[in-house]
């Protein structure tokens, strides 16, 4: 039997958070009860419109605490936001340990290093969702800003292999 994404309502397996450009003012979901991995994009709204990682879910940092009240603070999360040059996904993270998640991850490329791997790298290709218009999507790798900050990270390669494991 097929494992399945956890949706956006919180039926299946994995979820995505995200925000950076950075999140403001916007309508959140509270999401019951997720299972499996959990993608956390803080990205602007307008960002995740134009791309987002499949299945990822657009939070606002300032209301991690009303979003995830019901979730199992064991939950497996991963944060992330535009590229490395934002810290959104740090402040997210911050603010998950905070509440008590003991199974948080920063992706620190972002939507960038999907979308750039994407383009040379067939696997990635459904991942990444969205019109792909915006202007910083374009900028090559390669110049990534390194963060001091003391969150453990996923890699792009690694990111991607638990991602296919729980579509299949």
């Amino acid at each position: 039997m097929m494992k399945r994404l956890l949706s956006v309502v919180g039926l299946g397996g994995i979820i995505l958070l995200g925000m950076c450009s950075c999140s403001k003012k916007q309508e959140t979901k509270a999401v019951t009860k997720p299972q499996g991995l959990v993608l956390v994009d803080v990205n602007m709204p307008e960002v995740y419109t134009d791309a987002h990682i499949k299945d990822a879910l657009l939070l606002e940092t300032d209301r991690l605490k009303d979003t995830t009240k019901e979730w199992d603070r064991a939950t497996e999360l991963v944060v992330y936001c535009t590229d490395s040059r934002c810290s959104e996904k740090y402040n997210a993270y911050d603010e998950l340990v905070r509440l008590g998640f003991t199974n948080v991850r920063v992706f620190p490329g972002g939507i960038h290093e999907f979308y750039q791997l994407s383009l040379t790298e067939p696997r990635y290709v459904r991942w990444v969702v969205g019109q792909k218009q915006n202007k910083f999507l374009q900028r090559a790798l390669g110049d990534e800003v390194k963060s001091h900050h003391a969150a453990p990270v996923i890699t792009a390669l690694e990111l991607l292999e638990k991602l296919e494991k729980f579509s299949s």
